[in-house]
């Protein structure tokens, strides 16, 4: 679940959210927001989780 917190500033319009559309909220495993991104920006997560991410083995 995701809301604007007004008295802190419309995260939507800071992060450049559609409302009707959504986003995609990356949550660590201690419950931090670690980003809030738009659906539509993959090579923006790609980026951010290979900078905390291992590449696979082959």
């Amino acid at each position: 679940m995701f809301y604007p917190d007004f008295q802190a500033g419309d995260i939507f319009d800071e992060r450049g959210i559609d409302r009707e559309r959504g986003c995609l909220v990356v949550v660590r495993p201690d419950q931090y927001v670690a980003h809030v991104l738009p659906l539509d920006v993959h090579a923006e997560l790609a980026a951010f989780f290979k900078g905390v991410l291992l590449p696979a083995s082959a």
